[in-house]
């Protein structure tokens, strides 16, 4: 049984008493999963350790369902060559979806959700910072999945559009952006 049902869910945190804990809620205020994430310094080959080379945050997120259950997970890794981020969500309880990659513009980057296969699937469209934002198709049609808007200083409503993806897969790539919304910050040798 699927506990994505509907096209509405509210990203919230201070769901619970902790900063490093989302929530995702049905329409009704209703719980239906915690998305956690721990920061942690990882150089390009994605593990923590000793400070050899560059380091840089990243986060590790976990969704549990109310019960517990492990749904799924994302991993952060720097990337070894541009220094961009790159968010993997990997098989837990589901399968693998795809990827959130950092896409460096003249000005700014962009996060865009790729396929398996590394094919871009969305981007985002409007003011990612304030939660007022569409994730469009990538594609020439450039159909709305869903729609972000503010309900709170703490909370965003998702409305999907798009009944052919997977709630999941569109709920975790708004995790990730709202994760994202920090700047990068790069740790290295000092001089």
């Amino acid at each position: 049984m699927d506990i994505f049902v509907g096209n509405n869910f509210i990203v919230q945190s201070g769901l619970i008493d902790s900063k490093d804990v989302l929530g995702i809620v049905d329409a009704s205020m209703k719980p239906i999963c915690y998305v956690k994430h721990e920061h942690s310094w990882k150089g390009p080959d994605g593990k923590a350790g000793a400070m050899i080379g560059k380091r840089m945050r990243t986060t590790d997120v976990r969704f549990e369902g109310i019960d517990g259950a492990a749904l799924g997970e994302i991993h952060e890794n720097p990337d070894r060559y541009h220094g961009n981020k790159k968010m993997e969500r990997l098989r837990c309880a589901r399968q693998f979806k795809g990827v959130v990659v950092e896409k460096p513009k003249f000005v700014g980057s962009d996060w865009v959700l790729e396929n398996v296969e590394g094919t871009t699937v969305a981007t985002v469209k409007g003011d990612q910072k304030n939660h007022d934002f569409q994730v469009v198709t990538a594609d020439k049609y450039q159909q709305v999945l869903a729609r972000c808007s503010v309900v709170n200083q703490d909370s965003c409503r998702v409305e999907l559009m798009l009944s052919d993806f997977d709630p999941f897969f569109v709920l975790s790539y708004v995790v990730v952006l709202d994760l994202a919304k920090a700047s990068m910050v790069i740790r290295g040798r000092g001089f």
